[in-house]
C-alpha cells in the first residue's frame, strides 16, 4: 500500500495566544451577565420618591389696606401744606403703590418697570403708575394731584 496521499492528518496546532485569549473571552463573558443581572435588579427595585418641596403660601397682611390709604391722605396733606411739589407727590404715590402691590401679591414692585409690572399681573398698578410717569418726569410739573390721588386710592381700593 504505497499510497501516494496520506490519509492521516494531524491535529491544529494553534498559537499560543489562543490560549490566552479563551480564558480572558469566557471571564469577560461571565462579567458582563453578572452585571447585567445586578443592574436589572437594581433597576426592578422601586425608588423612593424624593420629599415634595415645602411651598409656602404668601399670606398678605391685613393691615396693608389701612396703611396704604393713610399714606396717602399723608400725601395730600403734606402737598396741600405746600411741603411737596407736584412731582414729589406723583413720585411718593408710585412708591405707596408699588410697596402695598407688594404687600398684597408678595411679587416686589417696588423697582420693577412697567413691561414687568404688566407681565407681572401687576397691570392695576402699571397702569396708575404709567399715568404719572409724565407728571414725575416733566421739567416743571403744574398739574394738581387729584387724579393722582383718585387713582391710587382705586388701586388700593380693588386689592383691599
Amino acid at each position: 500500500m504505497n499510497d501516494p496521499v496520506d490519509p492521516y492528518f494531524p491535529p491544529q496546532v494553534y498559537d499560543w495566544f489562543w490560549w490566552i485569549v479563551l480564558p480572558v473571552f469566557l471571564l469577560l463573558l461571565a462579567a458582563w451577565i453578572i452585571l447585567s443581572r445586578v443592574i436589572a435588579k437594581r433597576a426592578a427595585q422601586p425608588m423612593e420618591a424624593p420629599p415634595a418641596p415645602v411651598i409656602k403660601r404668601y399670606v398678605p397682611p391685613p393691615d396693608a389696606g389701612p396703611k396704604a390709604f393713610a399714606r396717602i391722605d399723608r400725601v395730600r396733606r403734606r402737598f396741600e401744606a405746600g411741603d411737596i411739589d407736584t412731582r414729589d407727590a406723583h413720585i411718593e404715590l408710585s412708591e405707596i403703590v408699588r410697596e402695598f402691590g407688594y404687600q398684597r401679591t408678595g411679587i416686589d414692585a417696588r423697582s420693577m418697570t412697567l413691561e414687568e409690572l404688566r407681565e407681572s399681573r401687576l397691570v392695576p398698578i402699571a397702569d396708575a403708575v404709567s399715568g404719572w410717569y409724565p407728571i414725575a418726569f416733566a421739567p416743571d410739573p403744574d398739574a394738581g394731584i387729584g387724579p393722582a390721588l383718585d387713582s391710587a386710592r382705586g388701586v388700593v381700593q380693588a386689592w383691599s
